[in-house]
């Protein structure tokens, strides 16, 4: 099986949860961290906003940090 049908079945769970950077940029990660956490064990996938993260400064960086951030059991 691929990696989102065992989380799907695992988590029992077909919520994607969208990573949008929006917002102040001092305060963006650590949202996201936080949605991150509080949803993990919840979630089916992680669905980053690439245009959001590619319109600001660092974006990319970001993004790399974010994915990082999400437990190697769900998909990004």
């Amino acid at each position: 099986m691929d990696k989102l049908t065992v989380r799907v079945q695992s988590a029992c769970s077909l919520l994607c949860v969208g990573l949008d950077p929006i917002g102040d940029d001092a305060q963006v990660e650590s949202r996201l961290a936080e949605i991150i956490d509080q949803t993990a064990e919840y979630a089916a996938a992680f669905k980053p906003n690439l245009a959001f993260f590619l319109s600001r400064a660092g974006g990319v960086e970001l993004l790399q940090r974010t994915v990082r951030r999400v437990p190697t059991a769900v998909p990004v």
